[in-house]
């Protein structure tokens, strides 16, 4: 009954029900799994069979608890993904607009976009369990966002259709003033 009582008291329970709620969170955002997230936790589940079965072997509950912190990082480092392609996607459907008059914050948002990219780049495997909490608040930060750019995407194309009207009525206008030049020469 001891192994029990510890495992309860121990900071597994938490790390578990925050995993598990990271990788339903990605499901539902992205509609698949995350299969190295899962996998992380059936190998937490692992090691809390060998811990309740062999009490003596203390050292697995520290062994669940990570493998439940890197799978929390695998989840939200796949939404990172997942959010990261959603800006690239904003920015290439909004290349030949100027944002900054929309969306003020847009360059401070690159920034912050890059500074994620940079830190989900440089992190191996073997330390993702002590980044999970920084994953974490990349993964809200990039969520923030990815919300902001798709609440702007309606005035944005408001104003690219206000650009290519201005467009269009320039150019029927020099066609018009052409036209009428010739209409002139010909008059003569």
């Amino acid at each position: 009954m001891q192994p029990l009582q510890n495992l309860l008291d121990s900071s597994f329970s938490h790390l578990f029900q925050q995993a598990e709620a990271a990788v339903k969170e990605v499901e539902l955002s992205q509609q698949e799994l995350i299969i190295p997230a899962i996998n992380e936790l059936r190998y937490a589940g692992y090691h809390i069979t060998k811990l309740i079965n062999r009490p003596e072997l203390s050292d697995e509950l520290t062994k669940a608890e990570n493998h439940c912190k890197r799978a929390i990082y695998d989840a939200y480092e796949a939404n990172i993904l997942f959010l990261i392609a959603e800006v690239k996607t904003f920015k290439d459907d909004y290349r030949n607009t100027i944002i900054n008059n929309i969306v003020p914050d847009y360059t401070e948002y690159q920034t912050q976009v890059k500074e994620i990219i940079s830190f989900v780049q440089v992190t191996d495997k073997e330390t993702k369990e002590e980044h999970y909490t920084k994953c974490l608040k990349y993964n809200q930060q990039l969520k923030k966002i990815v919300t902001k750019l798709d609440g702007a995407r309606e005035e944005l194309n408001k104003q690219i259709k206000l650009e290519r009207r201005k467009s269009q009525l320039l150019i029927v206008g020099i066609v018009l003033a052409v036209l009428g030049i010739i209409a002139n020469c010909v008059c003569k």
